[in-house]
């Protein structure tokens, strides 16, 4: 079944019943079609398939990256997975490589840029879709991108510290010595 399909059948039922409707037709679709339902009406999913037009800037495999039709700035890129990923867990390294490429590409336009990426509701994501958006700044451009500067009690930082440096995932004979320096944890 297909969102136009899903829209109809609960259309049929009384308005005071759709809810119902709809929560009975959830129950009867797997995992997969539930997916492949919220791909049919994911602006990014279909950017990707091009169902929707886009000013493509870089294509491969598995990633494109367009002009924002609503830019921060003029230049502002957003990067994103041609597959259906809606948490940071699921991207690969691969996609953050390629945010470089295009950075480094925009700063030689404007000689600055924003790579931000959003990873859940409280910190900003609006879609269901990862994306990464690399935005070209000037002078006066009116983007405020900011935070208060809060003190933090010492103790808190050292305890904040230790649960984040064990949460590195390490193979299990590995040890904080077996790490190079370039990668070296504290």
């Amino acid at each position: 079944m297909n969102l136009e399909e899903l829209k109809k059948e609960i259309q049929k039922s009384p308005p005071e019943k759709r809810k119902d409707k709809l929560e009975e037709l959830m129950s009867e679709l797997s995992p997969e079609d539930i997916e492949e339902l919220k791909k049919q009406e994911c602006i990014f999913c279909m950017i990707a398939s091009k169902k929707v037009s886009s000013h493509v800037i870089y294509e491969d495999i598995d990633y494109l990256a367009v002009l924002d039709i609503l830019p921060a700035t003029p230049g502002h890129v957003i990067l994103f997975p041609k597959q259906h990923i809606i948490s940071l867990q699921n991207l690969d390294n691969e996609i953050f490589a390629i945010a470089k490429k295009i950075a480094l590409v925009l700063s030689q336009l404007t000689g600055n840029v924003n790579i931000l990426l959003q990873s859940g509701a409280l910190a900003g994501q609006k879609t269901e879709h990862m994306m990464i958006h690399l935005i070209p700044r000037v002078k006066d451009d009116k983007v405020n991108i900011t935070w208060p500067a809060n003190k933090v009690d010492d103790q808190i930082l050292l305890k904040l510290k230790e649960e984040i440096i064990s949460k590195f995932p390490r193979k299990k004979e590995e040890n904080l010595e077996s790490y190079s320096k370039k990668e070296r944890l504290p």
